[in-house]
């Protein structure tokens, strides 16, 4: 399976037209009608039923299944190369309540520099109540929970 099938897959079910996903790509009407039927090659069923006296289309059972995992599977593929980019670049992310943070930054920083060559920081103020969520949502390793 292609991850682009996929891709247009969502976009197609999200704008309801060919021509606009097909516009949307850069890529001709018959590329995205191609890449439904490898999607639907590839789960051996049919995705969508169109009705061709309207121009429309809607979704079969299966099709509202793949739609419905489309959005995850795409955003894990997302995370997944993001996270395997971080490993290569070597980055370090650190989250610290703002109380916390500002005795413990100035003199962590100098201490990191050390032993990685190219450090470059990112600081985000989130506040208290925010800090686990902004580590959920932002798909981050959290070293220690926050103090409830």
């Amino acid at each position: 399976m292609k991850i682009q099938d996929l891709i247009y897959f969502k976009y197609l079910v999200d704008c309801s037209s060919f021509t606009k996903t097909a516009e949307a790509f850069y890529v001709s009407q018959p590329s995205i009608s191609l890449s439904l039927k490898r999607l639907e090659d590839e789960f051996n069923t049919k995705l969508i039923t169109r009705d061709l006296s309207t121009k429309s289309f809607h979704l079969k059972p299966a099709g509202e299944i793949l739609y419905k995992n489309a959005g995850t599977v795409l955003d894990l593929l997302a995370a997944t190369k993001k996270e395997m980019e971080n490993t290569e670049t070597r980055t370090v992310q650190l989250g610290f309540l703002p109380t916390i943070g500002g005795f413990y930054l100035p003199n962590l920083m100098p201490s990191m520099s050390k032993f990685i060559s190219n450090l470059g920081s990112i600081i985000y103020d989130v506040g208290e109540k925010s800090l686990a969520s902004f580590f959920v949502s932002e798909n981050r390793k959290q070293v220690s929970s926050p103090v409830e």
